[in-house]
């Protein structure tokens, strides 16, 4: 993991405002983002102007575009700053000013190079890149910068800006140092993927346990499910719904809706559970369920709606059945699968470890 000076994210992404008065020099920072800096000199601008400066780390959907991946070599293209907005979007700074304004960013992964190499002999290409508020496309911009440390002795560039945009600095690594890039920079949001789970059904009592998982969209699946016990994951589930959402840190109010099955207990059935994605890369809730319908394609509906009234209130809503691929033959036996069910039987060792779950006798991550 990488040690990073950036304060967690905890209401929301840091921002500052300031009304820029002519034929004065202002500087903009943010406490919660060391070694932010933005330096507007009095020539740069010539009527009044309110300036804003917000950070977004490296959260979706503004690290959309950015080629995070692998290059032809390799070689992994990685986020070295956070996201930094300037605004207004494309407000332009007086041409020919004799002096320029200057924006310095953060670049903690190079402290982790130096760190690795033990000296301060690093080689990266750098690529400052920057684009329009609302644009897709990133452009690469072909301007000088320089190297500098903050008071704290941690690495920060800086570079001049002709008109403010996003923007932000890239570079590509090799596959040894890529490893612990993705812990940089704190999060505030996430895009999601839903995957949802049954055990065998009971047929004592025709009781089954359900899983729904919420994880970061590009979460490695096969290490998410090397956490749980394979008797809990027997059947995967199609969840439908959430598609491309974006789950903000937060407290939620999630309602189990039946349909196939219920969920008796009124601890589970409306419970509150806490998306922090700085602690974990996934959350998972379980329910204690009952068969009602045990040839129904529909399971249940799971919403989610954030507590906090002064936030995007609206609920979202997974829709969880059964897929046809799990469908056996209903004149042999039922639609659910159960302990009977040697079709379903699984010689893998179990695995014992159980990492970030939302035990069924508790109403809170």
């Amino acid at each position: 993991y990488i040690t990073s000076t950036i304060a967690t994210a905890k209401a929301g992404y840091p921002k500052v405002s300031n009304n820029c008065q002519v034929n004065q020099d202002h500087d903009l920072t943010l406490p919660e983002v060391p070694g932010l800096k933005f330096h507007l000199p009095a020539q740069c601008i010539t009527t009044e102007a309110t300036l804003t400066m917000t950070v977004y780390y490296a959260d979706p959907p503004y690290n959309q575009g950015l080629p995070i991946q692998k290059d032809s070599d390799g070689n992994h293209f990685i986020q070295l700053s956070p996201i930094v907005r300037l605004e207004p979007d494309g407000y332009q700074f007086t041409p020919n000013s004799t002096r320029k304004a200057l924006l310095q960013v953060p670049v903690p992964y190079i402290n982790q190079i130096v760190s690795l190499k033990k000296n301060n002999n690093f080689n990266i290409p750098i690529k400052i890149i920057c684009r329009s508020y609302g644009c897709e496309k990133w452009e690469q911009q072909d301007i000088e910068y320089e190297y500098s440390r903050d008071k704290n002795g941690y690495y920060c560039l800086t570079f001049a800006v002709s008109h403010f945009s996003d923007y932000a600095v890239i570079s590509r690594v090799k596959s040894s140092f890529y490893s612990a890039y993705k812990y940089i920079f704190p999060s505030w949001q996430q895009r999601i993927k839903t995957l949802a789970f049954l055990s065998e059904i009971d047929t004592s009592d025709d009781t089954v346990h359900m899983k729904l998982i919420l994880a970061k969209k590009d979460e490695d699946e096969t290490a998410i499910l090397s956490d749980f016990h394979q008797e809990v994951i027997r059947i995967r589930l199609v969840t439908t719904g959430l598609e491309n959402t974006i789950l903000e840190n937060g407290d939620y109010e999630a309602k189990f809706k039946e349909d196939g099955l219920d969920c008796p207990n009124a601890d589970l059935n409306n419970r509150i559970i806490t998306i922090n994605w700085n602690e974990y890369s996934y959350h998972a809730i379980d329910y204690a369920c009952k068969v009602i319908k045990k040839a129904a394609t529909n399971i249940a509906q799971i919403s989610l709606k954030l507590e906090d009234p002064k936030r995007d209130t609206k609920a979202k809503i997974c829709y969880l059945r059964r897929s046809n691929s799990n469908k056996p033959n209903p004149s042999k036996r039922p639609v659910l699968p159960t302990k009977d069910d040697s079709a379903l039987s699984d010689d893998q060792p179990q695995q014992v470890q159980q990492k970030h779950q939302i035990p069924i006798t508790s109403s809170r991550q």
